[in-house]
């Protein structure tokens, strides 16, 4: 007889699938519920469950962990048009430029990066912010590591220190609806959309969604582009038994730009070259998610999904005449960075709701497979770096900046390398279990996760951005390595009345960090993060629910990168972000609602055993004071009954734009309004950010040899949006 070899995942899951079958068996007789393609939609700007914190279903007022639920109407009301205007509603995140989109993607929520969750599965590295807002039904943040339940993806780019946004996408409903509509905007933007939804029959459903945008912007020749398709098909097996499958094509493509040295330079300034190619990024992904309910007792699910992109980004690079003097003006050399991502998930998970004695439970069990494969190469032109003396006035060795506009120099294309410089590869293995357990007015959570990393990271080495290698490291680095640990996730909730709680948790995460040139003489270590969090909720207290949350977030062996003549990334010891935030939704009266977010924390470095000038010093392009302020008022009766208004703000204080603190930008305070009109199947909104034309600039993500880099933050825009129902 031949023999079976099963995979670690496949084992667990035949496992998973031999329970389910025995519990089937010990209660054949149960009568089970329907089950519809999807959930209903949540109207108003509440939404009382929850589960991209838990993997189950939970009342937010039972996690103990601050949740906070931005639904389709906010987002339809505000006019939102990308995903950090969503995030906007939710205090203590903080988004990156869209010009920044060439090199990082993250969020950050509480002063650390944060993970993108698309229908329950981490988005890899820089894919985290292509789901346009049109797919969207609602979006989920949670604060704090999620790691006891979520492996994100090892890819570059992926972190989920500060906390996940979980994002749930439009599937086949149970009724046909049909709309199409477009956006025109400030900067030449325009949107077209259309969403189709149609039931074959009562079992078989199926869903298409597309997109096509584009935009200028006040940067001189930077402008994007995208193309979004989404198929998807729900089938009922049978009333125990859904299968959903989600198909997205997403092309990207854009001028690239990485921001400005000083902070007075022109708004429109640039640096690029005539002549440059547009860069771009392909992504499919596929989702396929199958539920079966075993009894009234136990429920199965199994999600499958992968994702492959490419990315080719054509770009100028700052150097500098003197790299290691902060501030001094650099100049430009034109590279080519491409990579080559490929992410699989498997992950099966049993759900149980029993009843022991007086204590009810949901218990979770699952597991988890995650592999990621990520190629990067680079090429850079060496023999031709331009810009002087056009562009800068040199005197002594120091450049200076006099002018940002055309005619720019032409753009030489890089010598394309034949292998990737960087080859990242990695597989987690991950078993965890979760109890939540209701007894009178307590709610309690316990979680625990096992979760074995392996990863293989290839590294070039060389003298690719320059200097030279004291440590003879002249082939990189070819790192194998096996790491593993233990995540607990526990907390508490206390119901003081009916309408009010309190809640305290503790939960931690990891992640090896990957991709980079890292420091030869210092074994890598995985980063690890952990939180300790004490909060209260109000629920529907004369129509305010809120959550008012102290927390307490530390974050170890972060990579940083170094500076000349190595740039190797290095490990440094610790960083905490510390504070209080707050998020509430207020029904004042039938027609007004009122939305609000504040947030007062300290984010910094505690130990850097490579940079004592950072210790103590603030987190670059972290706030240490943010603000929200969102109302709606809909007119519902009456000749003017469709028409509505919103009125709002957002604050943040000054920016940190280098670890040093050398360099800040400064607070700011921008408005926003709306007005909208529906009727008969047909809605318009008008949408306009920065209402005031506030100029301000903000800290790009990134730096350059020669110091910070800044992006003149967007002025004052208008987006007309019109939808049409039939």
């Amino acid at each position: 007889m031949k023999k079976l070899n099963l995979t670690p995942i496949a084992a667990v899951t035949v496992g998973f699938l031999s329970v389910g079958a025995h519990a089937q068996a010990t209660n054949t007789g149960a009568t089970l519920p329907a089950i519809t393609i999807t959930a209903d939609r949540v109207d108003g700007y509440v939404v009382p469950t929850s589960s991209t914190a838990t993997k189950t279903d939970t009342p937010i007022e039972h996690i103990p962990q601050t949740v906070v639920v931005v639904p389709r109407q906010v987002i339809e009301d505000q006019g939102a048009t990308k995903l950090s205007d969503v995030t906007t509603n939710v205090s203590n995140v903080q988004h990156f430029d869209q010009r920044d989109f060439s090199t990082v993607t993250s969020f950050k929520i509480r002063g650390f990066n944060a993970a993108v969750v698309v229908d329950g599965v981490a988005s890899p590295g820089y894919l985290s912010n292509l789901e346009p807002v049109y797919n969207m039904e609602q979006v989920d943040v949670v604060k704090g590591p999620g790691g006891a339940l979520y492996s994100t993806s090892q890819s570059t780019g992926a972190d989920s220190v500060g906390g996940m946004i979980g994002i749930t996408t439009k599937a086949p409903g149970p009724d046909a609806k049909r709309q199409v509509g477009f956006r025109v905007g400030s900067y030449n933007d325009r949107a077209y959309f259309a969403d189709l939804n149609q039931p074959i029959n009562e079992t078989l459903g199926v869903r298409l969604v597309v997109q096509k945008q584009s935009a200028d912007s006040e940067t001189d020749r930077v402008s994007s582009g995208q193309t979004f398709i989404a198929p998807s098909l729900a089938l009922n097996i049978d009333r125990d038994r859904k299968f959903v499958l989600r198909y997205k094509h997403v092309k990207n493509d854009w001028y690239d730009s990485v921001g400005l040295p000083t902070q007075t330079a022109a708004r429109n300034g640039n640096l690029t070259a005539e002549g440059i190619p547009k860069s771009t990024m392909n992504a499919d992904s596929i989702n396929a998610h199958y539920t079966q309910r075993l009894n009234d007792t136990w429920k199965f699910d199994f999600v499958v999904a992968e994702t492959r992109a490419k990315f080719d980004q054509r770009a100028m690079f700052y150097l500098s005449p003197n790299s290691d003097a902060p501030n001094a003006a650099p100049g430009g050399e034109s590279a080519r960075l491409w990579q080559d991502m490929k992410t699989t998930v498997i992950s099966p998970t049993l759900t149980s709701k029993f009843d022991t004695g007086s204590a009810k439970h949901t218990l979770l069990l699952g597991a988890e497979e995650v592999k990621t494969r990520d190629n990067g190469y680079v090429a850079v032109n060496t023999t031709d770096v331009f810009g002087f003396p056009a562009w800068f006035a040199c005197a002594s060795g120091i450049c200076t900046y006099t002018n940002y506009s055309a005619p720019y120099a032409a753009w030489i294309e890089p010598t394309s390398p034949t292998d990737p410089y960087n080859k990242v590869s990695s597989t987690t293995h991950a078993l965890y279990a979760q109890d939540q357990i209701d007894i009178g007015r307590w709610h309690f959570q316990a979680g625990l996760r096992y979760a074995r990393m392996k990863i293989n990271d290839y590294y070039t080495g060389g003298a690719l951005y320059g200097g030279t290698d004291p440590a003879g490291l002249t082939a990189g680095h070819d790192d194998k390595d096996t790491f593993s640990k233990l995540l607990p996730r526990v907390g508490a909730v206390f119901d003081i009345t009916d309408n009010a709680s309190m809640f305290a948790g503790y939960g931690e995460g990891t992640k090896v960090p990957l991709g980079g040139r890292y420091d030869p003489s210092a074994k890598r270590k995985p980063e690890e993060s952990n939180q300790t969090e004490i909060g209260f909720r109000l629920k529907d207290w004369y129509g305010l629910t809120a959550t008012l949350a102290w927390f307490d977030l530390t974050r170890r062996n972060v990579p940083t990168s170094g500076r000349a003549p190595n740039y190797y990334i290095y490990q440094v010891g610790e960083q905490n972000s510390k504070g209080i935030d707050l998020n509430l939704a207020w029904k004042a009266s039938k027609s007004l609602t009122v939305l609000a977010g504040l947030s007062d924390q300290k984010a910094i470095t505690v130990e850097n055993q490579y940079s004592a000038a950072s210790v103590g010093k603030t987190l670059q392009n972290v706030p240490a004071q943010t603000a929200r302020l969102a109302m709606r008022y809909d007119i519902r009766e009456g000749e003017l009954a469709g028409l509505g208004f919103g009125l709002g703000l957002r604050h943040h204080s000054k920016l940190a734009a280098d670890s040093s603190n050398t360099n800040f930008t400064p607070a700011v305070t921008v408005y926003d309004s709306q007005v909208s009109y529906r009727m008969k199947g047909v809605s318009l909104n008008l949408a306009i950010n920065n209402l005031l034309d506030k100029k301000y600039v903000v800290p790009s993500s990134q730096s350059s040899s020669a110091g910070p880099l800044y992006f003149p933050a967007l002025r004052r825009t208008a987006m007309l949006t019109a939808t049409m129902d039939f």
